[in-house]
């Protein structure tokens, strides 16, 4: 059916979108994290602090995660709007977003390793940058 073809297309160009919206924000939210730090000398005070590496490292990506997920929970009713037209359904729609919180959570710990890497939020930002492209061309 025609609809169905208009769906899965809709679907396809959607979840592509998505994809990169995702792959390209995660490192522009998590590359400063530590490098904000560094830059402001304030890395040796929560260092000092009585949370473990672990518990702050686990902070730094659960708050770069959470801005991801309030952009990808915004496009849900856009996308569940869009079912109506046929062509896919429920579980391709739970499959990409399965597919979007692992991409996030890849690319948001490669933006964290080059913030502890560089001393600089702009060098950590554009290496990481340069590595998620790398990452998408060979997941594309």
């Amino acid at each position: 059916m025609l609809s169905d073809r208009i769906g899965l297309k809709v679907f396809e160009t959607f979840a592509l979108c998505q994809i990169l919206l995702v792959a390209l924000m995660a490192p522009i939210f998590s590359a400063g994290s530590l490098t904000r730090e560094k830059e402001e000398d304030t890395l040796e005070i929560l260092m000092a602090s009585p949370l473990t590496p672990a518990q702050i490292i686990g902070g730094k990506v659960s708050a770069s995660l959470m801005f991801l997920l309030l952009i990808v929970a915004s496009s849900l009713p856009v996308l569940t709007a869009a079912i109506s037209l046929g062509g896919f359904g429920i579980s391709e729609v739970l499959s990409l977003y399965f597919s979007l919180g692992s991409i996030a959570v890849v690319v948001t710990y490669v933006g964290l390793v080059c913030s502890a890497w560089f001393p600089r939020t702009h060098s950590a930002l554009v290496v990481s940058l340069m590595i998620t492209l790398v990452l998408l061309g060979v997941v594309l």
